[in-house]
């Protein structure tokens, strides 16, 4: 892997989250209250043996330290951080997986460890966002929900 390829993945997956929540912290902390919802992945969790992307890995695992951090450091000023970790999920940007012919075995094998083995739909992942952004999860910060049909219980 070049450094290009090794950077790029990490300042568009870790340092863009970071810096994002940074600029929303700014104002959180001004006004004494605030509710960031991190997306990770379960790839913060697990590692695809047939798959060359330390970079994303390594990305997703450190917004999950960030989210823990950043949730320990803001409490005080009435904010939470947590973060949501989906599976495969259908998006535009995964759509040409799942028609690629090519690809069919590393789908199959993808749902063959996948105890519902199925992908997510978006709307599957509301549910979490719904409950951390709203007052149910008052009392919730440093946490991330994964959402990925079973498959980091392997």
């Amino acid at each position: 892997m070049s450094v290009k390829d090794w950077q790029n993945v990490i300042d568009i997956n870790l340092s863009g989250v970071f810096f994002m929540s940074q600029a929303a912290g700014k104002v959180m902390i001004k006004q004494g209250f605030g509710n960031i919802i991190n997306t990770v992945s379960m790839s913060a969790y697990i590692c695809n043996w047939h798959s060359a992307q330390t970079n994303y890995y390594a990305a997703k695992a450190g917004v999950v330290a960030v989210t823990k951090a950043l949730a320990a450091e803001w409490a005080p000023h009435g904010i939470r951080v947590n973060g949501i970790a989906p599976g495969v999920t259908v998006t535009d940007q995964t759509d040409w997986m799942f028609k690629d012919p090519s690809m069919a075995d590393y789908v199959k094998e993808i749902f063959d460890w996948t105890p519902l083995g199925r992908p997510a739909q978006p709307e599957e992942l509301a549910g979490a966002c719904i409950y951390l952004a709203s007052d149910a999860s008052s009392y919730t910060t440093g946490h991330v929900i994964v959402i990925d049909g079973g498959h980091t219980i392997h």
